[in-house]
């Protein structure tokens, strides 16, 4: 599977909260960089649990989906990705809409990588 593909499947299952897909499509070694600053969930996470754990800390104070607006390919294979992320908060209903970028490493058919980046006064 291609990382593009990788990718739309993680965002997918990130969205509808699919646990299974989300630790398939993810490498024993994945590694997660999240923005610092974050209001939940930032720094690095090392591997599919970790990375699991912080996408649902996240999930439990926002109702939001990343929405793609450009897929770059790099040239070493990497993907570049760019968007919003949009939904609300849970405790007051506040709207949320930050742009992102993430920077997707895989390997032997998984992620590998993410490199995310956000506005985060936005969250």
């Amino acid at each position: 599977m291609d990382v593009e593909t990788l990718v739309l499947r993680l965002y997918a299952a990130l969205g509808t909260g699919d646990e299974e897909t989300l630790l398939a499509v993810l490498h024993p070694k994945f590694v997660g960089h999240f923005a610092e600053g974050m209001p939940v969930g930032a720094g690095r996470a090392d591997g599919p649990g970790a990375a699991r754990d912080h996408w649902w800390e996240i999930g439990a104070a926002y109702s939001a989906r990343p929405i793609v607006e450009e897929i770059v390919p790099c040239l070493d294979g990497r993907l570049l990705v760019r968007g919003r992320y949009r939904g609300t908060r849970r405790s007051d209903g506040r709207p949320l809409d930050a742009a992102f970028t993430h920077l997707w490493n895989a390997s032997d058919g998984r992620l590998t990588q993410l490199h995310q980046l956000t506005d985060t006064a936005l969250w």
